[in-house]
């Protein structure tokens, strides 16, 4: 028998926002800067059966990855690591086969942040200022603890470089299994350099390497932007992505790739990425879609959906993420004719309600 409680949980709470763009924006550059995990990505492209290459080649060349196994949260203070690889280019490292609202957890953003997600006992033997982590208000048992590692006081000969390395060195020595990316500054230099240095420190290194398909759906009607919800638009995309995925359209999904206003469309190609992709390589792929887009006469739109990890320490902007129910952190751009957007962004919320007595 189920318990009558169960029916009083409050639903979960995620935030799901949009807005439209005109042709030259720079929140959509912004937007996708702001993502710095991105693990999935899809492009619809509707009344398409062949995407050019330069599409949907845009993220398998030259966007390996490399696994690093227990690396020590030290290394990445490093004086070494620190003048080479976080100082040059820009860095990325996401610990992996963590959970966000259980484990300890730690990342490096773009913009040279190493940030902690610590539980209780490893934030008060480690050390350093912290806050409680918003899905921990009440029990506080959960931290964030942010480390700029583009200050300039923190640098070999000073105090507070002395106090972090002691306290990421002797107090808590925290080792975690990381995805690492590394866009170098100059193209002379290969992005691979990074691998060779903890190759060089006797860690297991391993290359990974994105995976990519292509799949068609036919016969559908594509919603227009201007008469449906964007929301809307979002939905009928998550059906027309997991219809492409079977031999056999179902009745239903049939019915629901055509419930909407739209035009009818013969063929619907979507594509798709699996992988660690860094923002530069997803700016790209943008820009090569509007181009496609600018040069097609019969495409309506076409869309651009990326989803970062579920258990991701941070989403938008540096936010603080919390899995909760789904981890969903996600945007998606569709691109119309003359270059304007609809933009839609979805997070999980890292506030809990609690039920009121």
């Amino acid at each position: 028998m189920i318990h009558p409680e169960v029916w009083s949980f409050p639903t979960p709470h995620c935030s799901f926002t949009n807005f439209s763009t005109k042709p030259k924006d720079d929140r959509i550059p912004n937007l996708i800067d702001s993502h710095h995990f991105n693990h999935f990505v899809s492009v619809a492209v509707p009344n398409t059966l062949n995407v050019p290459e330069t599409i949907s080649n845009s993220l398998v060349s030259d966007c390996d990855y490399y696994k690093v196994e227990s690396v020590p949260v030290f290394e990445f203070i490093d004086a070494d690591f620190l003048h080479n690889f976080i100082n040059k280019g820009k860095l990325s490292a996401l610990s992996i086969s963590t959970r966000i609202d259980a484990d300890d957890c730690a990342c490096i953003t773009p913009s040279k942040k190493l940030i902690l997600v610590l539980e209780k006992v490893a934030f008060e033997e480690l050390g350093l200022e912290g806050k409680v982590a918003n899905s921990a208000k009440r029990a506080k048992d959960r931290f964030y603890v942010t480390i700029d590692l583009a200050d300039g006081s923190l640098r070999p000969g000073t105090k507070l470089y002395a106090r972090v390395q002691k306290c990421l060195k002797e107090r808590i020595k925290l080792k975690l299994d990381f995805i690492i990316a590394w866009e170098p500054p100059e193209e002379s230099m290969c992005p691979s350099s990074v691998a060779a240095y903890f190759d060089s420190k006797k860690y297991s290194v391993k290359l990974c390497h994105p995976k990519f398909n292509k799949q068609h759906a036919y016969n559908v009607t594509v919603p227009s932007l201007d008469s449906n919800n964007p929301s809307d638009v979002v939905d009928w995309l998550g059906a027309a992505c997991l219809s492409a995925q079977s031999d056999e359209q179902s009745e239903y999904s049939s019915s629901y790739l055509n419930f909407y206003d739209g035009s009818p469309c013969g063929q619907l190609t979507i594509l798709k990425w699996y992988g660690f992709f860094t923002t530069s390589r997803i700016k790209e792929l943008y820009e090569s879609l509007r181009l496609y887009l600018e040069r097609s006469q019969d495409t309506p739109w076409c869309s651009l959906h990326v989803q970062g990890f579920d258990d991701s320490p941070v989403t938008f902007s540096n936010q603080e993420h919390s899995f909760l129910v789904s981890g969903d952190n996600m945007y998606t751009i569709f691109i119309k004719p003359d270059l304007s957007t609809v933009v839609t962004t979805l997070t999980s919320s890292s506030l809990i309600r609690h039920k009121k007595q």
